[in-house]
């Protein structure tokens, strides 16, 4: 979760190892998904 509150482009390694930048909402499905396990298992 803190690496979408931070601010900044959040982007993750595609299998080339080159980096994919998160569009909106990739980003907003992101957060919603690590928000949903900090409720689970916090």
């Amino acid at each position: 979760m803190e690496t979408y509150t931070q601010g900044g482009r959040v982007y993750k390694m595609n299998e080339k190892g080159e980096r994919e930048y998160l569009d909106d909402s990739a980003f907003k499905a992101g957060r919603e998904k690590a928000q949903q396990e900090i409720n689970e298992n916090c």
